[in-house]
């Protein structure tokens, strides 16, 4: 009876250990399948890192390397995307276009594009303005600033743009140059000077000797109450997420 008992005990272990066992089969499939979510795992980790590096990459000014996606709907992105691309492979014939803004400067409701930079902490000031003629951006040829010649331009709230500056190759005084945007251009009005107590008007070359209250008064029709416009200046990156 012992040994019929002690059988029957022997039986019933190897059988609980049979069940506790898994078939071959299944555990291969469980070890695949973990190995198959620890190499996506390590992809995805991969992909993000490569992600978070591109990210990381910055200009000359430490401004983030972003590609600018164009849109044929905005003309403007096509002239942003081209002077983020030499700001980025450090042109150095274009380097100095760091910032965008976007604003109506002849308030006509539609706004001009305006690229600007930076020169020796001296403020941001306008480089080139774009407007748009039959869908097309049209670089305004007619303006340009140095910023190693003179202080950034500046926008006053009348519309007009005042390029001044102090000195130069032959003129020992002060004088500021006007802009304003007529029928979508932007044109050259007139440079006010002034040198040892001597006032002088210019026109497209020709410059006349005029009054204190001569100069006074041109000066007061091309800048208006003379307070400058706060342009909303953005690193070209940013272009089109806004």
């Amino acid at each position: 009876m012992k040994r019929l008992f002690a059988g029957l005990l022997c039986l019933l272990l190897v059988g609980l250990c049979a069940c506790g066992q898994m078939p071959l089969e299944e555990t291969s499939t469980v070890t695949s399948t973990a190995a198959t979510a620890v190499q996506e795992t390590s992809i995805e980790a991969k992909a993000t890192e490569k992600a978070t590096a591109e990210n990381a990459l910055t200009n000359r000014y430490g401004q983030s390397i972003v590609e600018i996606i164009t849109n044929k709907n905005d003309p403007y992105s096509y002239v942003v995307k081209e002077y983020n691309d030499y700001l980025n492979n450090d042109d150095s014939a274009y380097y100095w276009t760091q910032f965008y803004a976007l604003y109506d400067v002849d308030g006509n409701e539609t706004r001009e594009l305006l690229l600007g930079g930076e020169w020796a902490n001296r403020g941001i000031g306008i480089l080139h303005v774009y407007t748009t003629r039959n869908g097309v951006a049209v670089r305004q040829e007619g303006f340009y600033w140095d910023p190693e010649e003179s202080p950034p331009p500046m926008l006053l709230n009348n519309g007009t743009i005042r390029r001044s500056g102090t000195g130069g190759y032959d003129f020992d005084g002060s004088y500021s140059a006007y802009y304003r945007i007529e029928a979508g251009e932007l044109k050259f009005q007139l440079t006010l000077k002034y040198a040892v107590g001597n006032y002088f008007r210019s026109d497209r070359g020709y410059e006349n000797p005029i009054t204190k209250e001569e100069y006074d008064r041109v000066q007061q029709e091309m800048e208006g109450d003379g307070k400058t416009v706060e342009l909303d200046w953005k690193p070209l990156a940013e272009y089109g997420k806004d």
